[in-house]
């Protein structure tokens, strides 16, 4: 692939990446605080948003040098590689359908109290996985 086409793939990416990031920060409004819940529901959207910077920047990092790095999850032979692909699967679902059906729970503070901690554990999946890919 030529200088300009990366040059131009890059910067496509990482717009749509920091739209993506955008749009959730505005819809999710993490600074309004709800007066009945108002640390449980900010700690899940805050959450929920250091997950998603962690997987936009692991998709950029996957999609745009994921073939020369050292993370190679399409060998089926693997069981590690099959591991580390099913759990990618559920990190990319989970907090998504998590925060997107936050308003139908009736008990809102536990599910906010243990989504936040499942989004943390996810962020730091990521990172490691993100690791993974550069330094090893």
């Amino acid at each position: 692939m030529t200088d300009v086409a990366n040059f131009f793939m890059h910067l496509f990416f990482t717009l749509a990446c920091l739209f993506i990031f955008l749009l959730a920060a505005i819809l999710l409004k993490p600074l309004r605080f709800h007066h009945k819940r108002k640390y449980s529901t900010t700690a899940l959207k805050i959450s929920y948003l250091l997950y998603l910077i962690f997987f936009l920047v692991f998709s950029y990092l996957f999609f745009l040098i994921g073939g020369k790095s050292n993370l190679n999850l399409e060998e089926s032979d693997n069981p590690k590689s099959n591991l580390l692909f099913g759990m990618l699967l559920f990190a990319f679902f989970i907090p998504n359908i998590a925060i997107l059906l936050r308003r139908k729970i009736k008990n809102r503070t536990g599910y906010n109290i243990t989504f936040s901690i499942i989004n943390f554990l996810f962020t730091i999946f990521l990172f490691y996985l993100t690791r993974i890919m550069i330094w090893e």
